[in-house]
């Protein structure tokens, strides 16, 4: 559930990057660097944009790109200046600058090392693996630590090439064509909090392997960026008593759920003497009339015996489900899951969960959180809608209040519009006269009385319910276009189909509860049936013959039930010996790590934070703007 909330929060994040940035002073910068089968750089482009939100006809820009190039208008760039003209820049360029992050990728063949470029037509078992070199660092204090970054790499696997795909530090997901292998790491990550790696080893590589015929590879795609850690607020991490009181609770909790399985061991064991019992008395009722009656006696008394049991029995196996829902409940409840499971109703909780991950819900919360997302930016979209309206507006007035002045014009002349348009057609109008008639009407127009009257009429036109609509209407098309970009982006698609992998857990955890459901309700349904064995033994007392029928058959079906008890008691010792062995491997050294390491721990990850936040740019940035900037690297084909 942690990993689901994780690609949700991803999801938003990444939405946000591809918004168009509307911030003022925002330069959003990406990477992409064109590599080698083995990760080396060959070609580093560089696209970057800048806001221009209020519409500046200057914006100064820092860069160290070579051959840069506006990709989208004609405004030119020149000592440090883009004369933007009110309109935002979108260019690109070439660079030489070392990278922050340096992807290595090696290879085996069949145990050997192989340059990934040989692996060409091979066959054989192939093993892949991804190594991420953090250079850049960031030193406060005295003290450097690497710069924390997240990098997702994803291949996409052909079924006929590549058989049994495993991959270490990621997931493959197989939709009967292709594989798609894809992984998450935190290189550095593990030393920059400095976390023992006998306790906590965040990953760092990504390892796919598989069985190959005649290898090929289209190509490789990782995604290298910062601004997750960067959006982190450091603040948020100055207490800890929250977090220490969280784990006395889950120590608490695990004392219960300790105790409970004990109580069912016990009740278990309680149950298996009764069971010997109950078969000792049927075999002594099976040995005939004459030891009938003391046989009826030694029934009676071991059911007795079973049954006062029923309640305890029944009672731990409750709790212990309880115990779970509850360590279930609070998992749900630290990822952010409004939800309470009970015995009752945890079935149909967790199916609509599970619903909720299907790859319909998934990409309905996405489209909801990308149209959010630009519709918190519907503002700035009207902004600019309206702003590339009014010029037409301006020019439909320009025109009508120009054939007005014209008239006037051609009034003092005793001429109508008409007569001097038929004039013309018959070439009795001079150029001379022509050029005079132009002079006076472009003297009018430039009269500030004239301009007056285009700036009123433009103004009464703009607030008109016509233009009003237009604009309104033109503003949803925006919108919608926006977020249809949005939602088929690769970002967007990756991260849909990630968090649809991610319903497995969830999955997962409704078969675990529902095989404990299972043994749960048959428990309830055994001790209801030696209830009535109890009740069963009291009337064969009262004939024999009834007795030695009823013996014969509870002596057939004794077997099965002494080996189903038996199967309780030893499943109830191996539950109550791994609850033992969790509570030492896992949730002791998760409360000692929080109560002794959790101070210096905290220190550490506000400097990570800072040292995000401080990196915002590669190719340069301009004092006083903001920046943002992401890697991605793309290997060639290997054919």
């Amino acid at each position: 559930m942690k990993k689901l909330m994780a690609i949700l929060l991803s999801l938003t994040l990444a939405c946000a990057a591809v918004l168009p940035a509307l911030a003022e002073g925002k330069k959003d910068e990406t990477v992409y660097v064109l590599a080698n089968p083995d990760g080396s750089a060959r070609r580093v482009i560089v696209s970057d944009y800048l806001s221009n939100p209020d519409g500046a006809d200057t914006i100064a820009d820092v860069s160290n790109l070579e051959k840069i190039q506006n990709v989208k208008g004609d405004e030119a760039f020149a000592d440090g200046v883009w004369q933007a003209k009110g309109n935002e820049i979108y260019y690109q360029g070439d660079s030489s600058e070392a990278l922050p992050v340096e992807l290595k990728i090696s290879a085996t063949l069949d145990g050997t090392e192989i340059a990934p470029a040989d692996l060409a037509g091979r066959s054989g078992h192939v093993t892949l693996r991804f190594d991420y070199a953090v250079s850049a660092s960031y030193t406060k204090d005295a003290e450097t630590v690497a710069m924390p970054f997240a990098v997702i790499t994803g291949a996409l696997l052909d079924n006929e090439v590549f058989a049994n795909v495993s991959v270490k530090n990621g997931q493959a997901v197989n939709d009967g064509d292709r594989t798609v292998a894809v992984g998450l790491c935190v290189p550095g990550l593990t030393t920059g909090l400095k976390l023992e790696s006998d306790k906590v080893e965040l990953p760092e590589y990504l390892e796919i392997s598989a069985d190959v015929k005649n290898f090929s590879l289209p190509v490789t795609v990782t995604l290298a960026t910062n601004e997750a850690f960067a959006a982190l607020d450091a603040g948020k991490l100055q207490d800890a008593d929250a977090l220490k009181e969280a784990a006395d609770k889950l120590t608490d909790a695990m004392t219960q759920l300790l105790d409970g399985s004990n109580q069912l061991y016990n009740g278990l064991n309680d149950l298996k003497d009764g069971t010997t019992n109950l078969n000792n008395g049927i075999n002594q009722l099976a040995d005939g009339t004459d030891s009938l009656a003391a046989g009826a006696d030694t029934l009676s008394t071991g059911l007795t015996t079973l049954t006062a049991n029923n309640e305890t029995l029944v009672g731990g196996a409750r709790q212990v489900f309880e115990t779970l829902l509850a360590q279930a409940n609070a998992a749900l409840i630290q990822a952010g899951v409004d939800a309470t499971l009970t015995v009752e109703n945890y079935a149909d909780v967790l199916g609509k969960l599970v619903e909720a991950v299907s790859e319909e819900g998934v990409t309905a919360q996405a489209r909801a959180q990308v149209e959010a997302a630009v519709r918190a930016q519907a503002d700035a979209v009207r902004s600019e809608v309206t702003k590339a309206v009014r010029p037409q507006v301006e020019a439909q007035v320009t025109e009508a209040v120009k054939e007005n002045v014209m008239a006037q014009i051609l009034a003092t002349q005793n001429l109508t519009m008409e007569k001097y348009e038929a004039a013309q057609k018959a070439g009795l109008v001079t150029d001379a006269q022509r050029q005079q008639l132009e002079g006076a009407l472009n003297q009018q127009m430039r009269t500030a009385q004239v301009q007056q009257v285009i700036a009123q009429q433009t103004e009464a036109q703009m607030t008109s319910d016509t233009v009003a609509d237009l604009i309104e209407q033109n503003t949803e098309e925006q919108i919608g276009l926006l977020v249809d970009q949005n939602m088929q982006s690769e970002t967007v698609q990756a991260q849909i189909a990630a968090v649809c992998e991610q319903g497995a857990p969830l999955v997962t955890l409704k078969a675990q509860l529902d095989s404990y459901n299972t043994f749960y309700t048959g428990l309830i349904a055994y001790t209801n049936g030696a209830s009535d064995a109890a009740s069963g033994a009291a009337q064969l007392k009262a004939g024999a013959d009834t007795l030695q029928s009823g013996a014969a058959q509870l002596k057939d079906a004794m077997p099965a039930l002494t080996d189903g008890v038996n199967k309780l008691v030893d499943g109830a010792k191996a539950l109550a010996d791994g609850l033992i062995t969790f509570d030492a491997d896992g949730v002791s050294k998760l409360t000692s790590a929080i109560n002794e390491d959790l101070d210096p721990l905290l220190a550490r990850a506000q400097l990570l934070i800072e040292a995000a936040q401080s990196y915002n740019n590669y190719s340069g940035l301009a004092e006083g703007m903001d920046g943002a900037v992401r890697f991605i690297y793309r290997t060639d084909a290997i054919e």
